[in-house]
């Protein structure tokens, strides 16, 4: 016999090994391949409350609500401060019209300056109001000129009234407006006349409404 005679079915039973290890790998990366759209399969059982979750999109939206509830909260505050205030005035001038005595006169003309000084906010209040619910009614310019007149000249007024008139009273007066209507118009009205001019500003209005000098 030949001398390596012997070695010839180990050299064909290990070809023969390797040709199976070889399908065997194969048949692995086929088993592989047809495994991976299970993953696939395994992902999609990400729940939807996983995947739209309120830690992942609730919180993120969270700066946008309070945006809008604190918009919704100082155009309410500033409609309501500026309506009380000249319900209450025209309600007090319409209790003392009946006298004519000199305080009476007076006092009128008391109401009537605390309605001036608080008619540009309560025009813008109505004027923002009709914008909310059927639309733009002044221009830009026009819009921008309102808001920054109505906030110089409550601030102006209640700093005259801060320092002035509140620190040198009449006396002779028999009766003075309630402590309410001194409120809503010297404290309430022009802080809500700040606020919704800082909620409303936007990019470039310094040069709109006749710009910084006319101010």
């Amino acid at each position: 016999p030949h001398p390596h005679a012997n070695n010839m079915p180990e050299v064909s039973t290990a070809s023969g090994i390797r040709s199976s290890s070889g399908g065997g790998s194969a048949a692995a990366g086929g088993r592989q391949r047809e495994g991976r759209p299970g993953g696939a399969g395994r992902r999609k059982g990400i729940t939807a409350a996983k995947r739209w979750g309120l830690l992942r999109h609730g919180v993120s939206r969270l700066p946008n609500l309070f945006v809008f509830l604190e918009t919704a909260v100082v155009f309410t505050l500033h409609f309501i401060a500026h309506a009380w205030l000249s319900a209450g005035v025209i309600l007090e001038a319409l209790a003392s019209a009946s006298s004519g005595s000199a305080d009476a006169v007076l006092y009128r003309r008391q109401l009537g300056a605390m309605f001036y000084d608080g008619l540009l906010g309560s025009l813008q209040a109505l004027l923002t109001l009709l914008h909310l619910t059927s639309g733009p009614i002044l221009s830009d310019n026009s819009w921008v000129g309102l808001q920054r007149l109505a906030l110089l000249y409550s601030q102006s007024v209640t700093f005259l009234y801060v320092t002035s008139v509140a620190r040198w009273k009449r006396w002779s007066l028999s009766r003075s407006a309630p402590p309410l209507l001194h409120l809503l118009a010297y404290f309430a009205a022009p802080w809500c006349n700040l606020s919704v001019w800082l909620v409303q500003l936007q990019e470039g209005d310094h040069a709109r409404g006749g710009r910084i000098w006319i101010d």
